[in-house]
C-alpha cells in the first residue's frame, strides 16, 4: 500500500493520508481519535507531537556514533532539561560541519501517552515528530525524529 497516516495532536485532532513519496492523499481532516480511528489501522501512523512537548539542542558530544552516543546524549542535553534526564525520551540527529549534534527531547510520559493514543486508534506509530514553532527549522526536527530508534527509550 505504501501509504502511511499523518496525524497532528492538536485540538481539534488532524491527519491526512501521504503516499510513499511523503505527498499529501486527499483532504487534511479534522475531528476525534475515534474519526481517525479506521484510517489509522490500515496503515503506518507518523504522530506529530505539539512543538511545545519537545526540546532541541545541538550539543556538541564526545562521541560522534555508535551505542556510546546514546549513553552521552542525556548528560550533555542535561541543562536543557526541565526535570531528570531519566524522564526523558532523546531522539538523536546527525552531526552537522561544526561537530554539533541536533537532539530532541521527550518527556517520557508524554512518549507514553502518545503510544496510548496509538493504540486506541488500533495502531502503533512509526515515528513521532514535532509541529515547528514558526521561525525553527522543520527539516532539522524531522530528521531528529526518523533517527530516534538510535537514542535511548
Amino acid at each position: 500500500m505504501n501509504q502511511s497516516l499523518v496525524l497532528r495532536l492538536s485540538d481539534p485532532i488532524s491527519w491526512v493520508v501521504t503516499g510513499a513519496d511523503g505527498g499529501r492523499i486527499g483532504p487534511v481532516s479534522t475531528g476525534s481519535l475515534a474519526d481517525a480511528a479506521p484510517i489509522a489501522a490500515e496503515r503506518p501512523l507518523i504522530v506529530i507531537a505539539p512543538g511545545s512537548s519537545v526540546t532541541l539542542g545541538r550539543p556538541e558530544l564526545p562521541v560522534k556514533s555508535g551505542a556510546r552516543i546514546a549513553q552521552v546524549v542525556p548528560f550533555a542535553m542535561e541543562e536543557s532539561l526541565a526535570g531528570e534526564v531519566e524522564q526523558f525520551h532523546f531522539g538523536i540527529g546527525p552531526t552537522d560541519a561544526a561537530g554539533a549534534t541536533l537532539v530532541a527531547a521527550v518527556r517520557r510520559d508524554e512518549v507514553t501517552a502518545i503510544r496510548r493514543i496509538a493504540s486506541e486508534s488500533a495502531s502503533d506509530f512509526t515515528t513521532l515528530g514535532a509541529s515547528a514553532p514558526s521561525g525553527s527549522d522543520p527539516v532539522s526536527r524531522d530528521t531528529a525524529s526518523r533517527r530516534s530508534d538510535a537514542a535511548t527509550s
